[in-house]
């Protein structure tokens, strides 16, 4: 008997090792971007229309089911336009800074990301423009081969958990 518990034990150990090994599903066809978004978070559909957006699309939108005002996560992929997790922190940057309202960030800190060649996550606060009130957000910057990716996810204050986003950061993978 003690030679087939142990190896069933032995069978049961490799399984699991296997199954860590293995890489999740893309977030989105075409693009081997894996990430499981907030619980109770709902895919939106977001407007592919702009010109500006064509060259850096888009390609995943999510709120929260309740209260869809209060946060939001949106993944844009830059194809071919960055080189390093750097030049991606200067786009993700450029764009919140822009807006002028009162964007103030931490420096951006290495992620170590299945799959990415490099990583960085970038945290801010800002002024939400619609009402006034305190907001922040957490840009994970990704470099995949020759495409960035940004995935953002800005809220009102207090909107979303600290472990929230921390979910959403360990589950960030590249599997291509």
């Amino acid at each position: 008997m003690k030679g087939v518990t142990r190896a069933l034990l032995v069978v049961a150990a490799v399984t699991s090792a296997a199954a860590c090994g293995q890489t999740s599903e893309p977030l989105v066809a075409g693009y081997p971007l894996a990430l499981d978004p907030p619980p109770g978070w709902v895919e939106v559909p977001e407007d592919r229309e702009d010109p500006d957006e064509e060259n850096h699309p888009v390609i995943y939108a999510a709120q929260p089911e309740e209260n869809p005002e209060d946060a939001a996560l949106v993944v844009r992929v830059f194809s071919g336009q960055a080189t390093s997790a750097a030049h991606g922190v200067a786009l993700a940057d450029g764009t919140r800074h822009e807006s002028g309202q009162n964007y103030e960030r931490e420096e951006p800190a290495e992620l170590d990301v299945p799959g990415a060649e490099d990583a960085r996550r970038l945290d801010y606060t800002y002024t939400c423009a619609d009402t006034g009130t305190d907001c922040s957000g957490t840009a994970f910057v990704l470099l995949g081969e020759e495409d960035l990716y940004v995935v953002r996810v800005s809220m009102r204050e207090d909107a979303v958990s600290p472990e929230t986003v921390e979910r959403l950061e360990e589950s960030l993978e590249l599997t291509g």
